[in-house]
């Protein structure tokens, strides 16, 4: 775990001469000074471009921001400038939103053109494209939002859009609902369901045949598609409105592509995580961990005032989402390893005490955090330029709403904060926000092992044991499991079992799809304790979603994970309880339901041209530069698959990326371009050409790209350069249908909204 942690770091975060986290949260605490030791004990991580990109004196560049809410208008140019504005905040290390129902659907009429519109759906392509090709900080690929009112003529074909066409793989879809869908479709479910054009004029909405849809019909799609393949996800437009603190200066309110942020167009927002699982000490008198409220309360204040310093010091992609930015000064503070803590409280995450747990603690943290945002107001003088007391009251009347369990301090507290709101008002717009943590969860520790990794956001654990199998010298394999650091501690050191007895159980575990429920060695009230994500019903993800999203100042993004078994009127039901709990955003994934559509690893080069190489292939040309090494790249194609790779260590300006790749002799191939010929490719240095060879023959033969890049990563420990080269390209070339890890090989999972991969860190959202 260490290692796979240490080489996320160095490939990812770290500048060419860091090679420890500590030089890593020195640099980054330059922001603010007093958050360096939070940082230093993995108390509070800041998000991924702010850890990339912060105080890098050049080497690198990229805004510290993650997310980032854009507006399109319906017009040729605006949808283009659109477009530039999102290559260029991607470019930049930020994820994009949208609202796409913004735009006219197919068929109604331009009346500059006096022709029908093509409708929304092939812009959403564009942009996609644009995303898939664009690396967020040449880190990741891009990733998007991309949301439609409900009452869109298209909305039919948005919904079915994603399913089994393998096309918009870095737009997430949402439908935005409204209050009055969901009271239509209550109380009247078989009444005729309205749309509206361009124009505000209403048709009732009708399928490919003619026939008249009631709201039920259109309901009935979208949960027909959410269960095939997990999309499209719900936005609760009327919620997100209501709880918005600048809604008066904005045209409408929407979300980034994983939801946990909501604002209004050319806003962003810098994130954060407070590492739950770091906040605990142990009971004088019992022995038993306890929160550590003290701490807690500290690290809410510092990384409060360390996230709105961010503002003053970010590189903006765009003048106008600085100059958003200056007006609103939102800020997104959030937690991880909720999961982690509760294991070891010994709370059970499906009981009610850790429901309660849960309210306590965010309500704690946003009201902590407004209280010191308060304090920067009346130390600046002023609040953020646009506050406006009672429409910031009016959309945090939440938080001021007693609740059971206040004590009459807290009576006190929360009304002093309303008086100061008054007089002083307050520094930033909003105060928390739960993002996935996928990358920095998993570098992050708990109390009893600061490099054990952690669980992300308010997620529960995914699974408590997995295990893969290790090939050794001699064709033999072992077996190696990957467990949960918490689980592994209560294996070792909280029960009396032996050395013999563990491999068992986590055998029995591990075949358990990384469940102990009804593992005969686990004590019942364990189990009980180590519940894991697939133990818990849809309901039970729902009730910890709601309180932890009704004491948040934006959304929260968390996947409800369904067994495979689920049926439509499970999901159903998950998306109206949704919003009946007051949640934003909520997103479902049924086990496995992405691999009965996609077909994972399968190459598509035909048999016989595996071993006959055609004389000249179509190919492409990457640069690429490792530890100032620059590297020129050319991989031949075939059917548009990768079928073989050279490189040579050279700088050359070259505006073609495709050209043919051409064999002039058995030991010679040409590269010719428009504007480039480079002529006998072939490395030299013995080591470097094993390694084309290697790559070549195995894409020949079909072998997976993952594959590939695995058997490079592990034979290349002399020539680590060259083969980082290559690797680096090729990875490019994996499609997301695969639904495997591109830095590891092993199956991706969708927890804490997001794609991720619980071996080696990777994120596509982190």
């Amino acid at each position: 775990m260490k290692q796979a942690i240490q080489k996320l770091l160095g490939e990812r975060y770290y500048l060419p001469h860091e090679n420890k986290w500590n030089h890593m949260a020195d640099r980054v605490s330059v922001i603010y000074p007093p958050i360096k030791e939070s940082i230093r004990r993995k108390e509070f991580i800041p998000s991924s471009p702010t850890l990339m990109n912060a105080n890098t004196r050049g080497l690198r560049k990229g805004t510290l921001s993650s997310c980032f809410i854009m507006g399109i208008e319906d017009s040729i140019a605006e949808i283009f400038d659109a477009l530039k504005e999102a290559a260029l905040v991607t470019k930049a290390s930020g994820g994009v939103g949208y609202v796409f129902s913004r735009l006219r659907s197919t068929g109604e009429i331009i009346k500059s053109l006096g022709r029908p519109s093509s409708g929304p759906i092939p812009f959403m392509h564009i942009f996609d494209s644009m995303l898939d090709g664009i690396q967020q900080g040449g880190v990741r690929r891009g990733a998007g939002m991309a949301q439609f009112d409900v009452t869109h003529p298209q909305i039919l074909d948005v919904i079915k859009e994603k399913h089994d066409k393998k096309v918009l793989q870095r737009l997430n879809i949402s439908i935005r609902l409204t209050d009055a869908f969901y009271k239509q479709l209550k109380e009247a479910p078989n009444s005729t369901f309205e749309v509206y054009d361009k124009q505000g004029t209403a048709t009732y909405l009708s399928d490919s045949k003619g026939k008249t849809l009631t709201i039920t019909d259109v309901w009935n799609e979208i949960i027909e598609y959410a269960w095939l393949n997990g999309d499209p996800g719900i936005f609760n437009s009327d919620i997100a409105t209501r709880q918005c603190t600048v809604v008066s200066i904005g045209a409408y309110v929407a979300s980034n592509p994983c939801a946990e942020f909501v604002g209004i167009p050319d806003s962003s927002c810098n994130l954060g995580s407070i590492n739950f699982a770091m906040m605990l000490k142990k009971d004088v008198i019992t022995g038993n961990w306890i929160i550590d409220f003290e701490k807690l309360d500290r690290t809410v204040r510092i990384a409060t005032r360390f996230l709105n310093a961010i503002i003053d010091v970010n590189d903006f992609p765009l003048e106008k989402i600085k100059d958003m930015a200056v007006k609103i000064r939102p800020i997104g503070l959030g937690i991880m390893g909720f999961a982690h803590m509760l294991y070891l409280l010994q709370i059970p995450y499906n009981s009610p005490e850790a429901l309660l747990l849960g309210e306590q603690l965010m309500h704690r943290i946003t009201t902590i955090s407004m209280e010191e945002s308060i304090n920067m107001a009346i130390e600046v003088k002023h609040p953020y330029p646009v506050f406006v007391y009672e429409e910031y009251m009016k959309a945090n009347e939440r938080f001021f709403t007693p609740k059971d369990w206040w004590t009459q301090e807290e009576h006190n507290r929360m009304a002093d904060i309303a008086c100061y709101l008054n007089v002083f008002g307050i520094m930033n717009s909003c105060q928390t926000s739960i993002a996935p943590t996928g990358t920095i969860s998993f570098v992050a520790g708990t109390v009893l092992d600061l490099e054990s990794g952690t669980s992300g956001g308010i997620e529960p654990v995914y699974g408590l044991v997995s295990s893969r199998k290790i090939e050794k010298l001699g064709g033999e394999y072992e077996t190696v499991y990957m467990i949960d650091p918490v689980f592994e501690n209560y294996l070792w050191y909280e029960t009396n079992f032996d050395s013999i007895e563990i491999p068992i159980i986590l055998e029995k575990v591990s075949k358990n799809k990384g469940s102990c429920q009804g593992i005969d060695e686990i004590p019942l009230e364990w189990q009980k304790i180590f519940v894991t994500a697939q133990d818990l019903t849809p309901n039970e993800h729902l009730e910890m979603l709601g309180v932890i999203a009704r004491n948040t100042s934006l959304s929260v993004s968390k996947t409800i994970n369904l067994p495979n078994s689920a049926t439509r009127k499970q999901i159903s039901d998950v998306y109206l309880r949704a919003h009946e709990l007051g949640i934003i955003g909520v997103t479902v994934y049924r086990d496995r339901c992405r691999d009965q559509i996609l077909t994972a690893g399968k190459e598509t080069i035909p048999e016989e041209v595996k071993l006959t190489r055609p004389p000249s292939l179509d190919a492409d040309f990457h640069s690429t530069t490792i530890h100032g090494q620059k590297f020129a790249i050319v991989v031949g194609l075939y059917n548009g698959q990768p079928y073989e790779v050279f490189a040579l260590k050279m700088t050359i300006k070259h505006k073609d990326r495709k050209g043919k790749l051409v064999k002039v002799s058995k030991t010679r191939y040409d590269f010719i371009a428009d504007t480039l010929t480079i002529e006998n490719i072939n490395v030299t240095q013995p080591e470097e050409k094993a390694i084309t060879l290697m790559a070549s023959m195995s894409l020949r033969h079909g072998v997976p790209i993952i594959s590939v890049i695995k058997t490079i990563t592990k034979a290349s420990d002399n020539v680590t350069d060259f083969a980082s080269a290559i690797v680096r390209v090729l990875k490019k070339y994996i499609k997301e249908e695969y639904q495997t890890c591109p830095e590891c090989g092993e199956k991706l999972i969708f927890i804490d909204g997001c794609t991720s991969c619980p071996n080696c860190g990777f994120s596509k959202c982190s």
